[in-house]
């Protein structure tokens, strides 16, 4: 009986007896933090406080495998500073980031691989966390993304220079705050068709942007301001979400140094003129008319059916 008391007392002493004991707070500067992770922390899959990711030392950390086990961050995790990382493979069983995720100044990140699983971030922070991705130089792709639905609060893709795809970001619906796209190599942005809300939109200084296709499914309500500006070959900025808040007054609109047909507002606003009103006549019916508004010709277009009956009022229901 004693001896079994005896060994009882020494399991409870030991600084992981209990499998799964996590760190509330981590900061690592080594590789070798890393890789010591699991032997520290049997078991641990969840960090529920502050977490950095910053070497000490120029090219220390390559990898994050040793933080494979992890499947939440409870606050903030910031990877920054880190000259030899070029992905994020460690961190694919991650499936939420509850305050802000920071992925910035890492100089040999090419992609976000690794963040597969990551579907959210912000949802437990007072107000909505943010997903900065800033001053990767070498970053090309976002792929690792491809689950992300939700960002609660701000989301910036800022001074990413060699950027040219976010295909991943594919199944993005929600962003709570601002989502900003500043200095990419971005040709488009087509793959943000699923991206239903941002209450503030800001493009700037994208040199090879040539279209806003891409965000026509933004809710116009949702929007509060909307910045677009010094994207050398940005000409086409006539889409429905950017057309539709004009049109209720888009009172934060603030556009210039873009190409023509998107250097102003008033721009913007001929295009979104031109731009086809599809109505529905009984679930059957689908017509197109264009231009909406227009003192010269107008096309009406009514798929296979042979025979239409209409009539053209003016502004006075005339």
């Amino acid at each position: 009986m004693k001896k079994s008391i005896v060994v009882f007392l020494l399991f409870l002493s030991s600084p992981h007896w209990l499998a799964g004991q996590c760190p509330t707070d981590i900061t690592f500067t080594s590789q070798s933090q890393i890789d010591s992770f699991p032997i520290n922390y049997p078991g641990c899959t969840q960090i529920l406080g502050f977490v950095n990711i910053h070497e000490s030392i120029s090219g220390d950390i390559t990898n994050l495998d040793g933080l494979s086990t992890i499947n939440y961050f409870g606050k903030n995790l910031r990877i920054g500073g880190n000259d030899s990382l070029n992905n994020l493979q460690g961190l694919q069983n991650v499936d939420s980031i509850g305050w802000s995720l920071t992925i910035i100044n890492n100089s040999a990140m090419t992609s976000l691989s690794g963040l597969d699983n990551l579907t959210t971030v912000g949802l437990s922070s007072v107000g909505g966390g943010d997903f900065l991705i800033q001053r990767d130089s070498a970053l090309t792709t976002l792929t690792g993304l491809a689950n992300l639905t939700l960002v609660a609060g701000h989301f910036y893709i800022w001074e990413t220079p060699a950027l040219t795809n976010i295909n991943s970001l594919n199944n993005l619906t929600f962003v709570g705050k601002q989502l900003v796209v500043h200095e990419t190599a971005l040709t488009n942005v087509n793959s943000l068709n699923k991206l239903t809300h941002a209450s503030e939109v800001s493009i700037s200084d994208n040199a090879e942007l040539t279209s806003l296709t891409g965000l026509d499914s933004i809710e116009s309500s949702a929007i509060t301001v909307l910045s677009i500006h010094n994207n050398l070959q940005l000409n086409t900025c006539d889409v429905k979400s950017v057309c539709d808040y004009l049109q209720n007054g888009g009172g934060n609109s603030f556009v210039s140094g873009n190409a023509t047909g998107c250097n102003s507002v008033s721009e913007i606003e001929t295009a979104c003129q031109a731009l086809p009103t599809k109505e529905q006549l009984n679930k059957q019916l689908e017509v197109l008319v264009f231009p909406t508004l227009t003192s010269g010709l107008i096309h009406i277009e009514c798929g296979e059916y042979l025979e239409l009956k209409y009539r053209i009022l003016n502004t006075m229901g005339n």
